[in-house]
């Protein structure tokens, strides 16, 4: 099986930022200045040949999640369970293919 990784480095301070914030079981949306129901940030890692993953930090109605998604040529191919971190491995599988998007804080 071919397996295609790419590492994305962000800021230290955003990634603690974040995963603060999706440790909570409930967050305070009005004290965080959050909107429900809304992503918050999207990380965009590019494989090639028309494959993206989205790496999505989202609102729900009481708390955030990671919502990681694999696009080929802009349309969905591969969704992952939900996440409460936004740094780590996320593992998609497509065509045969092993993509792993590692977000990691530099």
């Amino acid at each position: 099986m071919t397996v295609s990784r790419i590492k994305m480095k962000i800021p230290r301070k955003e990634l603690d930022y974040y995963n603060r914030l999706l440790a909570m079981t409930e967050v305070d949306f009005e004290k965080e200045q959050i909107s429900e129901d809304s992503t918050l940030q999207t990380y965009t890692v590019d494989f090639g040949n028309g494959i993206e993953a989205d790496i999505k930090v989202c609102a729900g109605q009481t708390n955030l999640f990671v919502d990681p998604v694999l696009f080929h040529n802009g349309s969905e191919v591969c969704v992952l369970e939900t996440a409460d971190e936004v740094d780590g491995e996320y593992f998609f599988e497509y065509e045969g293919v092993t993509y792993i998007a590692e977000i990691a804080g530099e």
